[in-house]
């Protein structure tokens, strides 16, 4: 076996290894789980996996994002008013109360599609 290929062959598995990991993560994860923080997290860790000081710390990275992956709370992208806060987190379709809400900031909306895999809190600013 010839040695000064394993460096170059090694690159180009962690590579393709990261891009499946890239491709499953937009393509299964995120439209099931409805958590853009836990999805940013994941396309970090595995972008970070290329980087030969952060690899030995990989494990507790994926464990870090399993948690967050799971948790019951979430953190949003949306703009809300008043202060920043924690709220419920529901699925299906609002009604007339419930869009009133979700405008006022007191709920924020999953869409009509349920996930169990979904945060049951949310925290706005």
């Amino acid at each position: 076996m010839h040695t000064a290929f394993l460096p170059g062959a090694l690159k180009w598995l962690r590579a393709l290894v990261a891009l499946f990991g890239l491709l499953t993560l937009f393509v299964v994860w995120l439209p099931i789980s409805f958590r853009p923080f836990s999805s940013l997290l994941g396309v970090l860790i595995v972008g970070a996996w290329g980087l030969s000081r952060l690899r030995g710390r990989m494990t507790m990275w994926v464990v870090i994002w399993c948690a967050v992956s799971m948790s019951p709370l979430e953190l949003s992208l949306k703009n809300a008013p008043g202060p920043p806060r924690v709220v419920p987190f529901v699925f299906g379709t609002p009604s007339a109360r419930g869009r009133e809400l979700i405008a006022l900031g007191e709920i924020a909306s999953g869409g009509c599609m349920y996930s169990p895999f979904g945060p049951k809190w949310v925290i706005i600013w």
